[in-house]
């Protein structure tokens, strides 16, 4: 009988997936960076300025539809057809943006919905020439931390998540800053310094789980960790269905991490062994 695989330890909690981790991700710095993107052209810095609840509308438009694009380019089946999709999608995505943004700030101003379409309309011809290549530059962002969760996802590890999770921190802290710096006092929804600073905790974390995981692996090759053992993979059978410890990035994955069960008693010597995750073998080991 087959045991259930038991828990890796350093392993994310399932509810932590690279494509929850860069959505997130990509919303907060939309909402983050729409105003300060915008601030410089001075239609849409007039617009923003004589219409309540501007701001927000503003901010919850891009982040709305960037969530769509982000959404749409992590099911693509390579790395490149993700990337693609964000700067195709990106460019659409920014001439829609302002009419989305012109439409609702209509309503809010006249309080009805009897201009919104006209609003719309305008405000996409507009968005078109300035919002087109705005949304080209966010999509090209944009593909650095999708192309990462697609690659998460088609070649999955323990360490998937915390991958990401380390290029997310890193591109928050830029992108944060980035915005930051071209913000020329533009109102802002978010805060674009405080999400670099977010961006940088999170590089952090994500670095030090890959580190601990890595730190955890040497001590059971050491034989410092009783209830865990390193052997030789034997046959494709033993590893069905069991994820790499760490992404094998071409490397032969040719050990097993074996869980032995707790429970020893003067009737029985030996407790079972389950496989929990696969691994490379150290080089000495592989060799013997």
């Amino acid at each position: 009988m087959k045991h259930p695989t038991p828990p890796v330890p350093w392993s994310p909690p399932t509810w932590l997936t690279p494509d929850r981790i860069v959505l997130a991700a990509v919303v907060a710095f939309a909402a983050a960076a729409a105003l300060p993107a915008v601030w410089g052209i001075p239609t849409a810095r007039h617009g923003i300025e004589i219409r309540p609840g501007a701001v927000a509308v503003v901010a919850l438009s891009t982040a709305l539809l960037s969530s769509i694009l982000v959404r749409f380019a992590v099911r693509a089946t390579t790395p490149r057809a993700a990337a693609l999709r964000c700067v195709g999608g990106g460019a659409l995505a920014g001439a829609l943006n302002a009419g989305l943004s012109f439409a609702g700030m209509g309503v809010l101003t006249h309080g009805d919905g009897s201009r919104a379409f006209g609003e719309f309309v305008l405000g996409s011809l507009f968005g078109s020439i300035f919002g087109g290549p705005l949304g080209f530059v966010f999509g090209a962002s944009y593909a650095v931390v999708v192309v990462s969760a697609v690659r998460a996802r088609l070649d999955p590890s323990h360490d998937g998540p915390d991958r990401v999770l380390t290029t997310v921190g890193v591109w928050l802290f830029l992108g944060g800053a980035c915005a930051e710096l071209a913000r020329q006092g533009a109102p802002v929804a978010v805060s674009p310094s405080r999400l670099a600073v977010l961006g940088l905790g999170l590089a952090v974390l994500g670095a030090a789980r890959r580190y601990a995981r890595r730190a955890w692996l040497a001590r059971v090759v050491a034989g410092a960790e009783p209830a865990w053992q390193l052997d030789v993979l034997r046959g494709e059978e033993q590893g069905a269905g069991l994820l790499p410890l760490v992404r094998p990035g071409g490397r032969l994955q040719d050990g097993v991490l074996l869980y032995k069960a707790p429970g020893h008693d003067r009737y029985r010597s030996v407790a079972p062994s389950t496989p929990a995750a696969l691994t490379t073998l150290p080089e000495a080991r592989s060799a013997g």
